[in-house]
């Protein structure tokens, strides 16, 4: 009972270290870059999905939808637009999606395979750095008449070194 008690004392301990550690590093990084803490692609894929959606509403036709991510871009400083007029959105590819969401967006859409409509475009959003470096990509899936059938956000996080968006920006 003791031993047990005592290996109970000691993961009590290693948990307060860790928060303590992590509390601290988000101290940090407030200090020397506050602002960061309010950029808007540090908010959740779903809400950063919302805000693409209210942008591009699903039906609109792919090249108003880029006719208003290339206006945007003054105001949201994306980094690249990569538009594919002959391919969709690969679902195996958004990493973030689990195995049961890709299947549920599979069945809602009523897709054959793992692709997304038959037209894309694939914006890299920006990205930030915290304890890693975080890459935001959004994805638009097209219907084969060009009209946007699905939204998709993919957040890329490498502890080893700086971002793709970091990269492609210098």
């Amino acid at each position: 009972m003791r031993k047990e008690i005592n290996v109970v004392k000691k993961i009590m301990r290693h948990s307060l270290s860790v928060l303590i550690l992590f509390l601290l590093l988000l101290a940090i990084q407030a200090f020397f870059n506050p602002l960061a803490l309010f950029n808007p692609l540090r908010r959740s894929p779903e809400r950063i999905r919302e805000s693409m959606l209210e942008l591009t509403p699903i039906g609109m036709d792919i090249n108003e939808v880029v006719l208003i991510l290339q206006e945007s871009r003054a105001d949201s400083d994306w980094i690249s637009l990569n538009v594919n007029r002959r391919v969709g959105v690969d679902l195996t590819n958004l990493g973030g999606l689990s195995r049961v969401d890709r299947e549920a967006y599979i069945e809602r859409l009523g897709l054959s395979g793992n692709t997304a409509g038959e037209q894309s475009i694939r914006v890299i959003l920006g990205g930030y750095r915290g304890i890693a470096w975080t890459s935001v990509h959004g994805y638009w899936a097209f219907d084969e008449n060009g009209d946007l059938m699905e939204v998709f956000v993919r957040k890329y996080v490498s502890f080893t070194n700086r971002s793709q968006w970091e990269n492609m920006r210098n």
